[in-house]
Protein backbone atom coordinates (compact mmCIF):
# COMPACT_ATOMS: atom_id res chain seq x y z
CA UNK A 1 0.00 0.00 0.00
CA UNK A 2 1.28 3.54 -0.89
CA UNK A 3 1.92 5.97 1.61
CA UNK A 4 -0.98 8.37 2.86
CA UNK A 5 -0.56 11.78 1.24
CA UNK A 6 -3.10 13.77 3.44
CA UNK A 7 -0.12 15.01 6.05
CA UNK A 8 1.13 16.93 2.95
CA UNK A 9 -1.79 18.87 2.31
CA UNK A 10 -0.87 22.72 3.47
CA UNK A 11 -2.71 25.85 3.63
CA UNK A 12 0.55 27.56 1.89
CA UNK A 13 -0.15 29.71 -1.69
CA UNK A 14 0.02 27.94 -4.67
CA UNK A 15 3.61 26.91 -5.72
CA UNK A 16 5.61 28.94 -8.01
CA UNK A 17 6.65 26.97 -11.18
CA UNK A 18 10.43 25.91 -10.64
CA UNK A 19 10.31 23.25 -13.46
CA UNK A 20 13.68 22.30 -11.17
CA UNK A 21 15.44 18.89 -11.84
CA UNK A 22 17.48 18.99 -8.64
CA UNK A 23 20.64 17.04 -7.74
CA UNK A 24 20.79 16.58 -4.18
CA UNK A 25 23.84 16.21 -2.24
CA UNK A 26 24.95 13.50 0.00
CA UNK A 27 23.09 15.42 3.34
CA UNK A 28 19.84 16.24 1.61
CA UNK A 29 19.29 13.03 0.47
CA UNK A 30 20.12 11.59 3.68
CA UNK A 31 17.47 13.87 5.82
CA UNK A 32 14.92 13.39 3.13
CA UNK A 33 15.17 9.51 3.17
CA UNK A 34 15.28 9.95 7.47
CA UNK A 35 11.61 11.25 6.47
CA UNK A 36 10.50 9.22 5.21
CA UNK A 37 12.01 9.17 1.37
CA UNK A 38 9.89 10.04 -1.59
CA UNK A 39 6.45 11.08 -0.41
CA UNK A 40 4.29 9.04 -3.01
CA UNK A 41 6.36 5.53 -3.06
CA UNK A 42 8.58 5.94 0.20
CA UNK A 43 11.18 5.10 -2.41
CA UNK A 44 14.88 6.17 -1.14
CA UNK A 45 16.37 9.49 -2.74
CA UNK A 46 19.68 9.07 -4.09
CA UNK A 47 21.98 12.14 -4.21
CA UNK A 48 24.17 13.45 -7.03
CA UNK A 49 21.38 12.66 -10.24
CA UNK A 50 20.64 14.58 -12.77
CA UNK A 51 17.81 15.17 -14.91
CA UNK A 52 18.78 12.21 -17.61
CA UNK A 53 19.96 9.34 -14.48
CA UNK A 54 17.96 7.14 -13.31
CA UNK A 55 16.32 8.27 -9.89
CA UNK A 56 16.57 11.58 -10.70
CA UNK A 57 14.69 14.10 -7.91
CA UNK A 58 12.17 16.77 -9.05
CA UNK A 59 11.42 19.17 -6.38
CA UNK A 60 8.04 21.56 -6.30
CA UNK A 61 8.27 25.32 -4.78
CA UNK A 62 5.52 26.67 -2.69
CA UNK A 63 5.49 29.08 0.29
CA UNK A 64 5.43 29.51 3.59
CA UNK A 65 3.03 31.66 5.17
CA UNK A 66 4.75 35.14 4.82
CA UNK A 67 4.36 34.27 1.35
CA UNK A 68 7.90 35.06 1.03
CA UNK A 69 9.86 32.16 2.23
CA UNK A 70 10.18 29.63 -0.03
CA UNK A 71 9.33 25.82 1.05
CA UNK A 72 10.02 22.93 -1.54
CA UNK A 73 8.82 19.53 -1.81
CA UNK A 74 10.99 16.74 -2.81
CA UNK A 75 10.11 14.08 -4.91
CA UNK A 76 11.55 11.23 -7.36
CA UNK A 77 10.87 12.34 -10.75
CA UNK A 78 9.85 8.94 -12.25
CA UNK A 79 7.03 8.75 -9.41
CA UNK A 80 6.19 12.54 -10.04
CA UNK A 81 5.56 11.90 -13.73
CA UNK A 82 3.83 8.58 -12.98
CA UNK A 83 1.20 10.96 -10.73
CA UNK A 84 1.40 13.47 -13.53
CA UNK A 85 0.32 11.14 -16.11
CA UNK A 86 -2.10 9.16 -14.31
CA UNK A 87 -4.16 12.06 -15.33
CA UNK A 88 -4.20 13.96 -11.70
CA UNK A 89 -4.99 17.44 -12.17
CA UNK A 90 -2.93 18.26 -8.42
CA UNK A 91 0.36 17.69 -7.57
CA UNK A 92 0.70 15.34 -4.68
CA UNK A 93 0.21 18.20 -1.98
CA UNK A 94 -3.38 18.53 -3.77
CA UNK A 95 -2.71 21.30 -5.39
CA UNK A 96 -3.09 22.83 -9.53
CA UNK A 97 -0.08 21.68 -11.32
CA UNK A 98 2.09 24.38 -12.56
CA UNK A 99 1.98 24.54 -16.26
CA UNK A 100 6.32 24.56 -16.57
CA UNK A 101 6.38 21.41 -13.70
CA UNK A 102 3.96 19.08 -15.64
CA UNK A 103 5.97 20.19 -18.93
CA UNK A 104 9.36 20.11 -18.12
CA UNK A 105 9.06 16.53 -16.40
CA UNK A 106 6.83 15.21 -19.51
CA UNK A 107 9.73 16.71 -21.86
CA UNK A 108 12.59 15.28 -20.10
CA UNK A 109 10.92 12.13 -19.12
CA UNK A 110 8.22 11.49 -22.13
CA UNK A 111 8.61 13.99 -24.83
CA UNK A 112 6.40 12.32 -26.86
CA UNK A 113 3.29 11.83 -24.81
CA UNK A 114 0.65 14.14 -25.77
CA UNK A 115 0.16 17.03 -23.79
CA UNK A 116 -3.97 17.21 -22.78
CA UNK A 117 -5.67 20.16 -23.66
CA UNK A 118 -6.41 21.15 -20.07
CA UNK A 119 -2.72 21.24 -19.42
CA UNK A 120 -2.31 23.94 -21.90
CA UNK A 121 -4.84 25.64 -20.34
CA UNK A 122 -3.04 26.39 -17.20
CA UNK A 123 0.02 28.19 -19.13
CA UNK A 124 -0.01 31.47 -17.44
CA UNK A 125 1.63 34.45 -19.69
CA UNK A 126 4.50 34.33 -17.82
CA UNK A 127 4.77 30.86 -18.70
CA UNK A 128 4.59 31.75 -22.11
CA UNK A 129 7.36 34.13 -21.92
CA UNK A 130 9.88 31.95 -20.06
CA UNK A 131 8.74 29.08 -22.54
CA UNK A 132 9.49 31.01 -25.72
CA UNK A 133 12.62 31.90 -24.36
CA UNK A 134 14.12 28.39 -24.44
CA UNK A 135 14.13 28.28 -28.66
CA UNK A 136 15.47 25.05 -28.55
CA UNK A 137 12.11 23.94 -27.06
CA UNK A 138 9.56 26.09 -27.08
CA UNK A 139 8.11 27.72 -30.55
CA UNK A 140 5.77 30.64 -31.12
CA UNK A 141 3.78 28.28 -33.03
CA UNK A 142 3.87 25.49 -30.21
CA UNK A 143 1.94 28.13 -27.84
CA UNK A 144 -1.79 28.23 -27.43
CA UNK A 145 -3.37 30.92 -29.66
CA UNK A 146 -4.16 33.57 -27.00
CA UNK A 147 -0.44 34.22 -26.64
CA UNK A 148 0.59 34.39 -29.97
CA UNK A 149 -0.78 37.80 -30.38
CA UNK A 150 0.66 38.91 -27.04
CA UNK A 151 3.16 41.39 -27.28
CA UNK A 152 5.38 40.65 -24.79
CA UNK A 153 5.39 37.05 -25.62
CA UNK A 154 6.32 37.68 -29.55
CA UNK A 155 8.52 40.19 -28.22
CA UNK A 156 10.79 37.50 -26.10
CA UNK A 157 10.41 34.83 -28.56
CA UNK A 158 12.12 37.16 -31.31
CA UNK A 159 14.79 38.02 -29.40
CA UNK A 160 15.11 34.16 -28.40
CA UNK A 161 14.73 32.74 -32.50
CA UNK A 162 14.33 35.59 -35.09
CA UNK A 163 12.05 32.88 -37.22
CA UNK A 164 8.93 33.69 -35.04
CA UNK A 165 8.57 36.78 -36.49
CA UNK A 166 7.41 34.71 -39.68
CA UNK A 167 4.35 33.34 -37.13
CA UNK A 168 3.38 36.53 -35.29
CA UNK A 169 -0.10 38.23 -36.49
CA UNK A 170 0.23 41.23 -38.75
CA UNK A 171 -0.02 43.91 -36.33
CA UNK A 172 3.29 42.65 -34.88
CA UNK A 173 5.13 41.93 -37.56
CA UNK A 174 4.18 46.11 -38.45
CA UNK A 175 5.25 46.63 -34.95
CA UNK A 176 9.27 48.55 -35.37
CA UNK A 177 10.13 47.70 -32.05
CA UNK A 178 9.54 44.11 -32.39
CA UNK A 179 11.06 43.97 -36.02
CA UNK A 180 13.49 45.94 -34.56
CA UNK A 181 14.14 42.80 -32.18
CA UNK A 182 14.09 40.12 -34.23
CA UNK A 183 16.59 42.02 -36.90
CA UNK A 184 18.77 42.50 -33.80
CA UNK A 185 19.05 38.65 -33.49
CA UNK A 186 19.07 37.77 -37.28
CA UNK A 187 19.27 39.90 -40.14
CA UNK A 188 17.16 37.76 -42.63
CA UNK A 189 14.15 38.58 -40.33
CA UNK A 190 13.23 41.81 -42.03
CA UNK A 191 11.82 40.46 -44.85
CA UNK A 192 8.73 38.77 -42.21
CA UNK A 193 7.74 42.64 -41.55
CA UNK A 194 5.32 44.02 -43.01
CA UNK A 195 6.31 45.85 -46.24
CA UNK A 196 5.90 49.52 -45.07
CA UNK A 197 8.98 48.43 -41.75
CA UNK A 198 10.47 46.49 -44.72
CA UNK A 199 11.25 50.21 -46.36
CA UNK A 200 13.09 51.54 -42.49
CA UNK A 201 16.36 52.05 -44.12
CA UNK A 202 17.52 52.26 -40.69
CA UNK A 203 16.25 48.67 -40.23
CA UNK A 204 17.75 47.80 -43.49
CA UNK A 205 21.42 49.08 -42.82
CA UNK A 206 20.93 46.76 -39.46
CA UNK A 207 19.89 43.84 -41.47
CA UNK A 208 22.62 44.36 -44.10
CA UNK A 209 23.61 42.05 -46.05
CA UNK A 210 21.79 39.54 -44.62
CA UNK A 211 18.71 41.31 -45.93
CA UNK A 212 19.31 41.71 -49.30
CA UNK A 213 20.42 37.90 -49.78
CA UNK A 214 17.10 36.23 -47.66
CA UNK A 215 15.20 39.10 -50.32
CA UNK A 216 16.94 37.02 -53.02
CA UNK A 217 15.96 33.62 -52.00
CA UNK A 218 12.76 34.46 -51.10
CA UNK A 219 12.07 35.56 -54.73
CA UNK A 220 13.60 32.27 -56.06
CA UNK A 221 11.48 30.16 -53.52
CA UNK A 222 8.33 32.23 -55.36
CA UNK A 223 9.57 31.38 -58.66
CA UNK A 224 10.85 27.25 -57.61
CA UNK A 225 6.99 27.28 -56.47
CA UNK A 226 5.55 28.91 -59.82
CA UNK A 227 7.89 27.27 -61.66
CA UNK A 228 6.42 23.78 -60.25
CA UNK A 229 3.04 24.21 -61.34
CA UNK A 230 3.91 25.05 -65.02
CA UNK A 231 3.69 22.42 -67.78
CA UNK A 232 6.84 21.28 -68.99
CA UNK A 233 6.03 21.89 -72.35
CA UNK A 234 5.11 25.54 -72.07
CA UNK A 235 7.32 28.10 -73.24
CA UNK A 236 6.89 30.01 -70.09
CA UNK A 237 9.11 27.65 -68.44
CA UNK A 238 12.30 28.58 -70.32
CA UNK A 239 11.69 32.13 -69.62
CA UNK A 240 10.94 31.60 -66.15
CA UNK A 241 14.06 29.15 -65.69
CA UNK A 242 16.29 31.73 -67.20
CA UNK A 243 15.03 34.42 -64.83
CA UNK A 244 15.97 32.01 -61.85
CA UNK A 245 19.91 31.47 -62.84
CA UNK A 246 19.80 35.00 -63.03
CA UNK A 247 18.84 35.85 -59.53
CA UNK A 248 20.64 32.68 -58.95
CA UNK A 249 24.06 34.77 -59.89
CA UNK A 250 23.28 37.73 -58.68
CA UNK A 251 23.64 36.03 -54.84
CA UNK A 252 26.34 37.63 -52.69
CA UNK A 253 27.28 33.96 -51.71
CA UNK A 254 26.94 30.39 -53.13
CA UNK A 255 23.01 29.10 -52.79
CA UNK A 256 22.32 26.33 -50.26
CA UNK A 257 22.14 22.69 -51.40
CA UNK A 258 18.53 22.66 -51.61
CA UNK A 259 18.10 25.46 -53.55
CA UNK A 260 20.70 23.88 -55.86
CA UNK A 261 19.11 20.60 -56.30
CA UNK A 262 15.75 21.71 -56.86
CA UNK A 263 17.29 24.18 -60.17
CA UNK A 264 19.31 20.65 -61.32
CA UNK A 265 16.17 18.62 -61.05
CA UNK A 266 14.16 21.39 -63.44
CA UNK A 267 16.50 21.70 -65.28
CA UNK A 268 16.46 17.97 -66.23
CA UNK A 269 12.70 18.37 -66.23
CA UNK A 270 12.76 20.95 -68.63
CA UNK A 271 15.47 19.62 -71.07
CA UNK A 272 13.76 15.82 -71.28
CA UNK A 273 10.39 17.89 -71.51
CA UNK A 274 12.51 19.70 -74.66
CA UNK A 275 13.44 16.42 -76.29
CA UNK A 276 9.79 15.01 -76.05
CA UNK A 277 8.79 18.32 -77.77
CA UNK A 278 11.12 17.70 -80.32
CA UNK A 279 10.53 14.23 -81.07
CA UNK A 280 6.90 14.69 -81.22
CA UNK A 281 7.61 17.49 -83.39
CA UNK A 282 9.49 15.10 -86.07
CA UNK A 283 6.75 12.60 -86.03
Amino acid sequence: MLPSLSGLRTAHPAPAATNAFYQLNTDEARRLNEDGGDPITGENFERDRGPDDDGATFRIRSYAADGVTPVYNYFVAESLWEWARRGNRTDPMRRPWQFLDWMAMRNQLEPNYQVPGWIWDLMTREDAIECVRDSSVYHLTDLPARFRSDRAVVLEAVRSDASNLEHAPEPLRADREVVYEAVSQNGYALIYASEDVQKDMQLQMLAGKDYLRAKKLDEINRRLAHLDNVVAQNDALAAEFAQIIHLVQQLPEPLELWHTQRLRDLENRWASARAREAELSRG
